[in-house]
């Protein structure tokens, strides 16, 4: 988590940890909408990667629907590059 000057909290962050050298997972990330656009949210990021490489985490992956365009922005600026896109498939329900 990551306070804003105050002291209120502004962004938080969850890792997933799953092992030595494995790849950890980032979800779910918030930023305060009073607090966004402040670099809350990239800090949270950041530290809660370095919190899993620390542990032993091999790297740390997010997904994030393309269409999040403030999520692919804090991804961008906090360093993550795009790997691979995928798509969803649904199949409706029967009546």
């Amino acid at each position: 988590m990551t306070a804003a000057p105050d002291g209120d909290p502004a962004a938080a962050a969850t890792g997933w940890f799953a092992g030595t050298g494995r790849c950890a997972l980032l979800e779910p990330v918030g930023t305060h909408p009073d607090h966004r656009g402040h670099g809350y949210g990239r800090d949270t990021v950041l530290g809660t990667c370095a919190a899993l490489a620390d542990r032993g985490a091999g790297a740390v992956v997010v997904v994030t629907p393309a269409r999040d365009e403030a999520a692919v922005a804090l991804s961008t600026s906090a360093g993550f590059t795009v790997v691979r896109e995928n798509r969803d498939w649904a199949r409706p329900r029967r009546a």
